[in-house]
């Protein structure tokens, strides 16, 4: 993974870059037109991870899965 898809949180610690929809969508459009996930990763600077990731959920759920998952948070519980 390159540093560049790494980035400090106001304390200091190293979360991953979330990545934007316009980014998604290149990367699977560079898989469906015949790149392997791991030239896309290259040349995109993206972990290849992800971008395996999203052509999955392109196929199965189409311009809907490249939309920005909720994170998992820490799954305390809400209160109303």
């Amino acid at each position: 993974m390159n540093p560049e898809s790494w980035t400090k949180n106001f304390r200091g610690f190293i979360m991953r870059k979330r990545h934007t929809i316009e980014e998604r969508i290149q990367a699977v459009g560079m898989c469906q037109r015949g790149h392997s996930a791991d030239h896309v990763s290259r040349e995109l600077g993206i972990n290849g991870h992800y971008v395996r990731e999203w052509v999955e959920r392109y196929r199965m759920y189409g311009m809907e899965g490249l939309e920005k998952q909720p994170s998992q948070g820490l799954g305390f519980p809400k209160f109303h």
